[in-house]
């Protein structure tokens, strides 16, 4: 194990739908979107107290896949925003000026800061 100060981040695929190519192609937008959640959540990795933890999730737009097959891409995307939000918590200030530490599953999705 570190000695220093680390975080320990465990991830949970909560749900997600993902549209194939073939029935992109066949049916277009009537498929619906893709879409992909994943709950996120940070302990303290010396004591495994929870910090803080959020829901996560991207979802396209049906019409733009249907023309653009971009729903194997959302992967990927949502790897990004997940490597994001773990670099701003991994900041000495939580990154708490750009995303609040509200508990999204405390607060529900749309919250107001307090």
């Amino acid at each position: 194990m570190p000695h220093d100060p680390y975080l320990l981040v465990k991830c949970t695929l909560l749900n997600y739908r993902m549209v194939s190519k073939k029935a992109r192609i066949f049916a277009g937008p009537a498929m619906g979107t893709s879409y992909i959640t994943y709950k996120a959540q940070v302990y303290d990795g010396k004591t495994g107290a929870l910090l803080f933890q959020r829901e996560i999730s991207t979802e396209n737009n049906a019409f733009a896949a249907a023309f653009s097959f971009n729903d194997k891409n959302l992967p990927t995307f949502l790897g990004n925003v997940l490597g994001d939000y773990l670099a701003l918590r991994a900041r000495q200030d939580k990154g708490v000026n750009v995303l609040p530490l509200e508990n999204v599953a405390q607060a529900g999705t749309n919250a107001q800061p307090k």
